[in-house]
């Protein structure tokens, strides 16, 4: 399978343009559309696996946190395809950074950094 064409969208991963795309892709708020919703719907697959409450990630690709970091993944073989190929999205990650509020309750979080960044989903 090296990129799939235009008119086989049978598959259930997530397909995006090629555009001589590399692993990891990165994907912020000011990505392309439908990188946000192939993130999109992978959270949604890991929601579905893991039995959430709800799908991290915002709805359709319309994310409200400006400063998320995501990453998604194409098929190895699908790399470097131009534009007229629809490439398969394989796995997804997305970085929040977060902020601790409490003061820390035991040892250990006592030793754990006020901000960091919290990986939400992989998948």
């Amino acid at each position: 399978m090296r990129a799939i064409e235009p008119e086989a969208t049978d598959i259930v991963c997530p397909l995006i343009s090629g555009n001589h795309l590399f692993n990891p892709i990165k994907v912020t708020a000011k990505s392309p559309k439908t990188y946000r919703k192939a993130v999109y719907r992978i959270a949604h697959f890991f929601r579905r696996e893991f039995e959430y409450d709800f799908v991290q990630y915002g709805y359709e690709g319309e994310e409200k946190d400006p400063n998320h970091v995501a990453f998604l993944w194409i098929h190895p073989e699908a790399e470097c395809y131009s534009k007229e190929f629809k490439v398969p999205c394989i796995g997804a990650c997305c970085f929040r950074l977060r902020f601790r509020l409490r003061a820390p309750v035991d040892l250990v979080a006592s030793i754990l950094p006020k901000t960091g960044a919290a990986i939400r989903y992989m998948g």
